[in-house]
């Protein structure tokens, strides 16, 4: 069953990897946008509805993974447990820093009654220009190449 569940596990990156992949591309593209508001809010649209395939295929990578690890009585060794740190820490980094930015540029670009935006165009500015993108971009590629060098090369296995 251990190779089947490593199927399972690497079925669920693969899905979560073409998903988040959208999120990552939306996230430059708005910037690209400049301050056509409604091409961001497409982009932040596009990416929202990525969501729950996105959480769907993070999970079949959680269930394979943890099965694997279970059937191949591999919680003993600390790249396992490392791999699921970093994956911790990636989750809990990416809904901290990058949900909040997307949610902020969507807002930003919706019109009150009268007509107005609800974020200024300088404040808009800001926020496209801001740090979130590279810092996402950055942490989310570092703890992803973390993670595959770990499952690769299994150190201390």
């Amino acid at each position: 069953m251990y190779r089947f569940w490593v199927f399972v596990h690497l079925v669920g990156v693969v899905g979560f990897l073409i998903t988040h992949g959208v999120s990552m591309w939306a996230m430059f593209a708005v910037r690209a946008a400049g301050q056509d508001r409604e091409r961001i809010l497409d982009r932040c649209e596009t990416s929202k509805a990525t969501t729950m395939p996105m959480y769907v295929s993070f999970g079949v990578l959680l269930v394979g993974g943890i099965a694997a690890g279970i059937d191949g009585a591999l919680f003993a060794d600390w790249w396992l447990l490392g791999s699921l740190a970093l994956l911790l820490v990636l989750t809990v980094s990416m809904s901290v820093i990058a949900t909040p930015h997307m949610k902020r540029l969507r807002e930003g670009c919706t019109r009150w009654a009268d007509g107005t935006y609800t974020m200024s165009d300088e404040d808009l500015g800001e926020v496209l220009t801001g740090s979130a993108t590279m810092i996402t971009a950055a942490s989310g590629s570092i703890g992803l190449l973390a993670i595959v060098f770990l499952m690769v090369f299994k150190p201390g296995s």
